[in-house]
């Protein structure tokens, strides 16, 4: 079965050197949903907009999809925990 790679970059690298052994690349395109989805469900991963970008690789330069998630903030700046009036 092939490896995998799921690098995440969100203003930041974080590169995977040691991969994942998967089924094939269905299974790889669902892993790199669930990662993208676990980063954001992180607030403190969310505090300024950007993206995170999720990229899928089979080899060192070998990339396969990318998932990218876009967090837009609008509206008034609010301290953490504060509520809108």
């Amino acid at each position: 079965m092939p490896r995998y790679y799921f690098d995440i970059d969100r203003g930041y690298s974080l590169i995977d050197n040691s991969g994942m052994v998967l089924h094939d690349g269905k299974h790889a395109h669902h892993e790199a949903l669930q990662r993208a989805a676990e980063f954001a469900c992180d607030a403190n991963n969310l505090r300024s907009p950007g993206a995170i970008v999720v990229t899928v690789r089979d080899g060192p330069q070998s990339i396969l999809l990318t998932v990218r998630l876009v967090c837009v903030v609008e509206g008034q700046d609010l301290p953490l925990g504060a509520s809108a009036p």
